[in-house]
């Protein structure tokens, strides 16, 4: 949606719907089953939203019984009794709350998000007081975060099972691991650097539908390992709700500027949305690759540019006058195309433009720049050769090597990117920049 924010409105109805269900359902007594009347059922008490494996049957009881110990059918063949029941679903559940409180707005959603954060570092039903790093002797059952090696109290990785292979760690993390004899010495197959790290390892199983935590022999990795991946979706989670939080008191139903211009990195997702998808800019047709940046630029709002620019379709005579005169703009040569726009926005009062690789019925649509974003330049040979894309013909440099040196001749005077007109002469080459 962020992607395509001028979609929003059509879908806005079903994920206000979404939020409200899921807000009602986890932070408030409800009715257990979400229908009109019947029994009431208290709030989720973590405010989380439980995972589930299995069949359907599961799905729906974790649902309409937020109060129990889960369902879970995600077993070993041989420890058909242990069930995984790892962090990772609470951790994608806080990205997905941070995303529908941006698309809807409702703030209520921000203790879900915080919820399914902090299972991971620690508020969710415990753990074994065996199992964490700094135990509490006089009770059996303590908190403690899934964030091993974390400045709080953290459950243990995986220790009671060493083998050569497995007894890399080269260093003791005291008291954690107490000493180099003891069962709590630590099982890596790797020597970790001691510089500080935290990693976030698989927490809870369901061991007989009660809540466990295994880290000791050689199946300790049901909850004791780490794993790098759950380390990176838990900081981009972290990092959507802190970008939330600060940007909350300034969204717009467009989260795009479109009053001035934008740089953006597109992504092949960002191209597959668009009508003329391609990745490799040096093997795709400069209308195609153009037409691709304008579907894109319209889905934000930005028109093709028409905030910072100005549209127009330019029928055959006005292209025939320029002198680079063509008809069909995907057999045309990419410095010709540049040179008519660059003819044609110039005799209108512009820096410079570009055609936009759309044409209909003779017409050909073409942006053209003003001097509030556009600054035109001669650029040398140096300057050609410093970029890492020199050429010195014009005419025979493919389109995608000449915008990046393009765009690096603009990023070395500080403007955000920019593309040459076509023209040269003298060994020098027109060359418009982007920005301020």
């Amino acid at each position: 949606m962020k992607s395509h924010p001028l979609a929003l409105n059509a879908s806005h109805p079903q994920l206000q719907s979404t939020a409200d269900l899921l807000v009602n359902h986890l932070a408030s007594n409800h009715v257990c089953d979400d229908s009109p009347s019947g029994p009431i059922c208290p709030k989720n008490g973590f405010l989380v939203l439980p995972a589930a494996s299995g069949d359907v049957s599961d799905f729906v009881s974790n649902w309409n019984d937020m109060q129990s110990v889960p369902r879970a059918e995600r077993s070993l063949s041989s420890w058909p009794y242990i069930n995984f029941f790892s962090i990772p679903p609470f951790i994608v559940a806080a990205s997905d709350s941070v995303y529908l409180g941006m698309l809807t707005r409702m703030a209520t959603l921000e203790p879900v998000a915080t919820g399914n954060l902090n299972w991971s570092l620690g508020l969710n039903p415990g753990v074994p007081a065996s199992k964490s790093a700094i135990p509490i002797d006089y009770q059996p059952w303590q908190s403690a975060s899934f964030t091993y090696n974390g400045i709080v109290t953290s459950v243990r990785t995986m220790d009671g099972w060493r083998t050569p292979e497995s007894s890399s760690k080269g260093w003791l993390s005291l008291p954690r691991e107490v000493s180099a004899a003891s069962p709590r010495h630590e099982t890596w197959w790797i020597d970790p650097g001691n510089n500080g790290f935290t990693s976030l390892v698989n927490g809870h199983v369901i061991w007989d539908n009660q809540w466990d935590y295994i880290n000791g022999g050689d199946n300790g990795w049901l909850s004791g390992e780490t794993f790098l991946l759950d380390d990176g979706v838990f900081i981009k989670a972290a990092l959507l709700y802190e970008d939330w939080l600060g940007a909350r008191v300034s969204q717009t139903a467009n989260p795009y500027a479109n009053g001035k211009l934008a740089f953006f990195d597109t992504t092949h997702i960002d191209r597959l949305s668009t009508n003329w998808v391609f990745d490799d800019p040096d093997t795709t047709e400069y209308a195609q690759a153009a037409r691709a940046s304008t579907d894109f630029c319209d889905e934000k709002g930005f028109n093709g540019g028409r905030f910072t620019a100005s549209f127009f379709d330019i029928g055959q005579p006005e292209i025939n006058a320029t002198g680079w005169g063509f008809t069909d703009i995907n057999s045309t040569d990419w410095a010709q195309i540049a040179r008519a726009a660059t003819t044609i926005c110039n005799n209108r009062g512009f820096v410079g433009g570009y055609f936009t690789g759309h044409q209909l019925n003779g017409l050909h649509g073409v942006v053209c720049l003003k001097s509030d974003v556009a600054h035109w330049f001669d650029a040398t040979a140096a300057e050609l050769q410093s970029s890492g894309f020199g050429f010195s013909d014009i005419n025979s440099v493919p389109w995608a090597q000449a915008a990046r040196a393009a765009t690096n001749i603009c990023l070395s005077k500080s403007y955000s990117g920019g593309f040459f007109t076509g023209n040269q002469l003298n060994g020098l080459h027109g060359v418009v920049c982007l920005g301020p």
